[in-house]
């Protein structure tokens, strides 16, 4: 149980820098579930660990979400995650967020200009 719990919390922190990535910053400040409307990150958060969705987070459901994490990040699968794995998890997923949020403003861009077209 104590291996379990270290683990949410070593996910928890891991996590911590891809979660805080781009709050309150740049053109989107303000918009999202991750720019600091707490209504939107407690869905957000419900949607990722209420898996039988009652409307509650069992310890359960949290941990197997917690489980799933450290699979991910342990990237030589040897049960241990060192810093090295940590760190190049989170760099990894701030890419990849960085990606979706580049495409997503492409788009608001691509959409903007189209209906400028059509005035």
């Amino acid at each position: 149980m104590k291996k379990l719990l270290m683990l949410s919390a070593l996910a928890m922190v891991v996590s911590a820098p891809v979660m805080a990535e781009g709050w309150g910053k740049g053109e989107g400040k303000g918009k999202g579930p991750r720019h600091g409307d707490p209504e939107k990150m407690i869905e957000m958060m419900f949607n990722q660990h209420d898996s039988d969705n009652d409307g509650a987070i069992s310890k359960a459901e949290f941990l197997q979400n917690a489980e799933k994490r450290f699979v991910e990040i342990d990237a030589d699968k040897d049960g241990n995650i060192t810093k090295e794995e940590a760190k190049a998890h989170a760099v990894q997923k701030r890419e990849q967020m960085k990606e979706k949020f580049e495409k997503m403003k492409k788009s608001r861009e691509e959409s903007k200009s189209s209906d400028g077209d059509k005035e």
